[in-house]
């Protein structure tokens, strides 16, 4: 079958939730919550420490460790090191690490680390390497992570550097050569402690390339994705060196390189081996346009990462959801099979390549913050089936974050790691996607219960 038919094929779109997964795992998730303790000791089970390096096995959906099991990533964002003004870690950070593993009995952290605190660049085009900040922000946390058990992403994040050079709000929406210095920092940097081999030699890091592409993140009057597409995968994939000739909402005459430039360069230039996380175009929001075949002579004749640069997991944020009426498809097994499913392909015999969900959760309106592709309307219901379709996939879940609102809506209060939100704390009410003045509610406590059930 080809890409094309494959995300077109409504063979598993529309099987219900409840025939893809047993009614038991659906009454499972809104069981009691489970004990959980110190990594490997507490938790409803004890938490299967994933061994490095990893790869992609023969049915090309599965990412298998170094002792042949299955990897399926699960646990929380970290990210604190977004922000490009720190020297070193907040005191924030380890707290989070460790709740990850300990009280949510994850097996896995991202880190989103500033580009511009790892490169100091000055433009989109430059930038070196601050060792000390890698040894004085970065190496305590992947050494906390690693030490209690986690495999560590590490996610180049370019959201916040606006807040050193207002510039690169729109200059740094996709991958630069500052994306490229970025990695060769990363890669190349000998970890501050133990063997003090580096991250390229760290097979419990993966890289997480570039967060949330998103020069197509605009509406699609201008060349943008909008909810449903189009989506620039040419650019997405390839990079743009076409000045003045434009489509999408950042800076017209700067040179993009494409995600399949990066993971090259951390492949043949960095010389680096680990898993790669590659996020999809639109704020990663969708997977939906790789099978399309407008990305030129590639080597796959659609717009997948060339096959030829190893293990490549497919990340997706935030599937869309929006609640205004004809902007979004709905929340449901036909919308997730179409924006990532596909790519899995379950339950036919071999898919097309492993996906986790590298970022979620589900925001309802807090602190003034509309937050509509984040919110579906009948949360309580969706959020659920949602964890239950990605548990019959076999696709992980990572996410976004362990704070209380207005940064996160997995806790009711900030260090607090079992006291987690809940849609049925309150009546829930489609309104709260669209108005102010809703109640504290959010996914904390599925999510943690479907973490505890995971291994």
């Amino acid at each position: 079958m080809s890409l094309s038919a494959k995300i077109n094929s409504r063979r598993v779109a529309f099987y219900p939730v409840a025939a893809l997964v047993p009614m038991a795992g659906l009454l499972s998730l809104v069981g009691p919550v489970q004990p959980a303790a110190a990594y490997g000791t507490g938790c409803a089970h004890a938490v299967v420490k994933p061994v490095g390096p990893f790869h992609i096995a023969g049915d090309h959906r599965t990412v298998v460790d170094s002792k042949g099991r299955p990897f399926v990533s699960y646990g929380t964002t970290v990210p604190g090191l977004s922000n490009p003004k720190l020297t070193s870690y907040p005191p924030t950070d380890l707290p989070k690490i460790d709740a990850t593993a300990d009280e949510w009995c994850g097996n896995t952290v991202r880190l989103q680390v500033s580009q511009y605190a790892v490169t100091g660049n000055t433009t989109p085009d430059n930038g070196g390497c601050r060792n000390t900040y890698l040894n004085k922000a970065l190496d305590p946390e992947v050494h906390r992570a690693e030490n209690d058990g986690l495999v560590v992403v590490i996610n180049d994040q370019t959201e916040s550097d606006s807040m050193v050079n207002a510039a690169f709000a729109n200059s740094e929406k996709d991958p630069t050569k500052a994306t490229f210095a970025f990695w060769n920092c990363v890669t190349a940097h000998h970890e501050s402690w133990g063997s003090h081999k580096t991250y390229a030699q760290d097979q419990q890091v993966i890289f997480d390339i570039f967060n949330e592409p998103r020069v197509d993140a605009c509406p699609a009057s201008q060349g943008g994705h909008g909810p449903n597409g189009p989506y620039l995968m040419n650019l997405w994939r390839n990079g743009t060196v076409t000045a003045g000739n434009f489509k999408g909402c950042g800076q017209n005459g700067l040179r993009y390189q494409g995600m399949d430039a990066v993971a090259y360069h951390i492949r043949v230039d960095d010389k680096a081996k680990n898993l790669l996380w590659v996020e999809g175009p639109g704020n990663g929001n969708t997977l939906a346009g790789l099978a399309q075949k407008e990305c030129g002579s590639t080597p796959t004749g659609n717009c997948l990462i060339s096959p030829t640069l190893g293990s490549i997991v497919y990340s997706i944020h935030h599937p869309y959801a929006n609640p205004d009426a004809g902007k979004s498809p709905p929340a449901d097994p036909a919308t997730w099979w179409k924006e990532f499913g596909w790519v899995v392909d379950h339950p036919a015999a071999t898919g097309v390549a492993p996906v986790v969900v590298g970022e979620w959760t589900n925001f309802p309106w807090y602190d003034h913050v509309k937050s509509e592709p984040y919110c579906w309307p009948d949360a309580p219901t969706s959020v659920r089936n949602f964890l239950s379709y990605l548990r019959t996939l076999k696709v992980g879940l990572n996410a976004y974050q362990l704070a209380a609102p207005p940064t996160g809506y997995l806790l009711k209060k900030n260090g607090d790691w079992t006291d987690t939100t809940n849609y049925t704390d309150s009546k829930w009410k489609a309104s709260y996607c669209m108005t102010s003045g809703a109640p504290l509610l959010g996914p904390g406590t599925d999510i943690r219960h479907w973490f505890q059930q995971q291994d």
